[in-house]
């Protein structure tokens, strides 16, 4: 038996994975755009990102309905995280896209805020 996850009091739902020893807590969607937007993303490019990390690889349409992005905005959205490296297209028709890990973005920051100093 699990001890319950104990996330902290936020707004939305969590989402709670168990694995064999231990569970993990996800905090809610919006705590995770919020957490992006203060790294220097948009909503919409947020959103994007977070849907594409739940499901991978998709397509425009997928990552609208997704992240409740509307659909052309969603294939802009995407257009740009590309031009920044942060999702990769595949190609194919339709096209289909990938994100980068969240540790590779991670890492990116890093060496950027490196970088600065």
């Amino acid at each position: 038996h699990l001890p319950e996850c104990r996330c902290p009091a936020t707004l939305g739902e969590s989402l709670t994975i168990a694995l064999p020893n231990h569970r993990i807590c996800i905090p809610p969607m919006e705590n995770l755009v919020d957490k992006l937007k203060q790294l220097g993303f948009n909503s919409y490019e947020a959103k994007v990102y977070l849907a594409l990390l739940k499901h991978h690889p998709a397509t425009g349409y997928e990552i609208s309905k997704e992240s409740g992005v509307p659909q052309a905005r969603a294939y802009d959205t995407l257009k740009a995280l590309e031009s920044n490296q942060m999702v990769v297209a595949l190609g194919g028709k339709p096209a289909t896209y990938m994100p980068i890990s969240p540790n590779e973005l991670l890492d990116r920051w890093e060496r950027t805020f490196q970088g600065t100093l």
